[in-house]
């Protein structure tokens, strides 16, 4: 049996599609999307900064009460001294 040819397509010339939206959307588009981007990397900046001084406060504190925790402890020590001479006397 002989092979029957299909008939070629013919490329029919594409248009040019027209914008969905208007121009001037497209530009408030860009204008939200770079404000955002701003936005973004601003909020960045400050919650670095944030962390930063987070961390410096948790040291500060973190001496503080470990320079308590000391105070404490030598005082303990005393308290049981002076029970200890109250008892011998």
């Amino acid at each position: 049996m002989a092979k029957v040819k299909q008939p070629k397509k013919v490329n029919e010339p594409k248009l040019p599609k027209l914008p969905d939206e208007p121009l001037e959307d497209k530009v408030e588009k860009k204008e939200r999307k770079k404000a955002l981007k701003k936005e973004k990397k601003l909020t960045k900046k400050v919650s670095k900064q944030l962390k930063k001084e987070n961390k410096l406060l948790n040291k500060r504190l973190a001496r503080r009460l470990g320079t308590i925790a000391v105070l404490l402890c030598i005082i303990s020590s005393v308290i049981d001294v002076i029970e200890r001479n109250r008892e011998n006397n």
